[in-house]
């Protein structure tokens, strides 16, 4: 459910805010890092601080796949069922795949298949 907290990512996912009362162990001992390397750092810009962190949590971006050069999302679209991104799933830290899902009258579920058959 959407709060006003939470933020959407560039592709309409919705990012749920940190549960600060779940903090673990293991989470402390990551803060504690982070601080002492701001403190080791105490000259250095915020962007620099940002690279260095993400290396030393091995932090990246992993790219994308387009669910729009699948098949069935194009003969979807070109039929009037709009693909729509539910979230995605992480397939061995190398690459994001999106969780897709379609909504329509079943009739353009009907023209979907016979597209598909083509």
């Amino acid at each position: 459910m959407s709060t006003d907290n939470n933020k959407l990512t560039n592709d309409g996912v919705e990012i749920m805010p940190f549960d600060y009362g779940s903090v673990t162990d293991q989470h402390k001992e990551a803060v504690k890092e982070v601080i002492n390397l701001i403190k080791s750092m105490p000259t250095t810009s915020p962007d620099m601080l940002a690279l260095a962190l993400e290396h030393k949590f091995d932090i990246k971006d992993l790219p994308k796949f387009d669910m729009m050069t699948t098949e069935i999302c194009q003969k979807a679209s070109k039929i009037g069922i709009t693909p729509q991104l539910a979230g995605w799933i992480n397939e061995s830290n190398e690459r994001l795949f999106p969780v897709v899902y379609f909504s329509a009258d079943v009739r353009k579920f009907v023209e979907l298949q016979e597209e598909l058959k083509k």
